[in-house]
């Protein structure tokens, strides 16, 4: 496991594809990248476009890496990015809420939380799980 500094931060406002035309969770140096209806390949071709400047690798799905044993299901994206070794994503709200030492939460009066919600998919009940060679 390697260290990350706020200076190894991919900024995900700064790639050249419009927020507003995608929804995306993060953690860390994986994104998963579920554009909206209708703009599928715009955003495809923008974030692959800025891969080839930029510290990441834009996998779709279903020709993820083998060995990841991760493929296409009903709730998976059609895409996703991960960061070189070093790197991590993150965007700017992530970035202002953050001290040397970490994450600053304060208060239990955090009413708001719908605007940082709002942009995940929405939940699902049911999983599939398959079992990985031995």
């Amino acid at each position: 496991m390697l260290g990350v500094n706020r200076s190894m931060a991919l900024h995900l406002d700064s790639i050249p594809v419009p927020p507003s035309d995608y929804w995306h969770a993060t953690n860390s140096p994986l994104v998963l990248i579920y554009p909206l209806e209708g703009k599928e390949e715009e955003v495809y071709q923008g974030f692959l476009t800025a891969s080839m400047t930029e510290p990441f690798t834009v996998y779709e799905t279903e020709n993820s890496p083998e060995e990841w044993h991760y493929g296409p299901t009903p709730h998976s994206p059609p895409f996703f990015i991960v960061a070189d070794k070093g790197y991590t994503f993150s965007d700017d709200a992530w970035l202002l809420n953050t001290t040397p030492k970490g994450l600053l939460f304060a208060g239990t009066r955090a009413r708001r939380s719908d605007r940082f919600w709002s942009r995940v998919p929405r939940p699902f009940c049911e999983t599939e799980q398959v079992p990985l060679p031995k």
